[in-house]
């Protein structure tokens, strides 16, 4: 029994495997240069962390730096909104159709013709610009993170999870709003086929004006 559960455990690993390598694939052979760099940014974030830490530790090893650090890491990869929103651009919905990667294809075709219906090259460039922005602004949260006690005088690891953990839920909350107000990308699918329908409608009223 315990021999077929393992072999069973070993199956789905192998299936999520050549999963999660085919839909690295097919992002990286659809996209551009957007979707190709935020595929790799948690890495190269994540790395980036690493070494500002490693040297911190090694300059100073008294401040205690290296798991300050590797939480301003992880805080980056929870946010996933903030690197999959340009990955996940009209060529690249498209390429995924069809493949078993959607828990809907007529989602995906859906939201993949709205982010073309932007006259974009089927992507969402507030959405990147965010998502730009936010990076840089991890960048520099995790070299404040390198001296946080004497840059705000609280002590403790837990205080800086704190902060971290509010300045994460803040990030969220402006990055959903930034995107509300000028509604230029939809929330959900009924949002994405109202937001399509209005695009179509405003270029019909521009072509008969013209």
């Amino acid at each position: 029994m315990t021999t077929a559960a393992s072999s069973r455990a070993g199956e789905r690993s192998d299936r999520l495997f050549k999963v999660l390598a085919s839909g690295l694939h097919v992002i990286w052979s659809a996209g551009g240069r957007w979707e190709r760099f935020f595929l790799i940014a948690p890495g190269l974030f994540v790395a980036y962390s690493i070494t500002l830490g490693v040297l911190a530790t090694h300059l100073f090893p008294s401040s205690s730096a290296f798991p300050r650090v590797l939480l301003v890491a992880l805080s980056y990869a929870a946010l996933s909104d903030s690197w999959k929103t340009p990955i996940l651009s009209a060529p690249v919905l498209r390429a995924t159709i069809g493949r078993g990667f959607n828990d809907s294809d007529e989602n995906a075709t859906l939201m993949a013709a709205y982010l073309e219906s932007l006259g974009r090259g089927g992507h969402w460039r507030g959405g990147n610009i965010l998502s730009v922005v936010y990076l840089l602004t991890m960048c520099a949260w995790a070299l404040v993170a390198i001296d946080f006690p004497f840059v705000t005088g609280l002590n403790g690891f837990l205080a800086f999870a704190g902060v971290d953990t509010a300045f994460l839920l803040q990030t969220a909350i402006d990055a959903t709003l930034a995107g509300r107000p000028a509604g230029r990308f939809p929330h959900s699918t009924a949002e994405a086929r109202l937001l399509l329908i209005g695009n179509s409608q405003s270029r019909q009223r521009a072509a008969r004006w013209n």
